[in-house]
């Protein structure tokens, strides 16, 4: 990673998402792992041990995931009407 001048100097206290390469588990700070990637293992579980868990958990996931952009989108238009009602 250093040598390829992936995420130098990275502070103690920084924080960093990514796909699950153990390299990156390595380096200082906490690190998480990104929706798409837990999406591809639950796809990748049911694919290999054909148990339909893996796939209903990852269309929840993804459910979950729809509902909290839409929430955030309806939250984003309703603070935008409600300053447009103040002017």
């Amino acid at each position: 990673m250093e040598a390829a001048g992936i995420l130098p100097n990275r502070p103690p206290d920084s924080h960093t998402m990514h796909d699950g390469l153990s390299a990156y588990r390595k380096q200082p700070g906490t690190d998480s792992l990104g929706h798409a990637h837990h999406g591809r293992e639950l796809e990748e579980a049911n694919e290999r041990t054909h148990q339909p868990w893996a796939e209903e958990l990852r269309n929840l996931l993804y459910e979950m995931n729809n509902a909290t952009e839409a929430a955030r989108a309806n939250a984003v238009d309703s603070a935008l009407r409600e300053r447009l009602r103040e002017r």
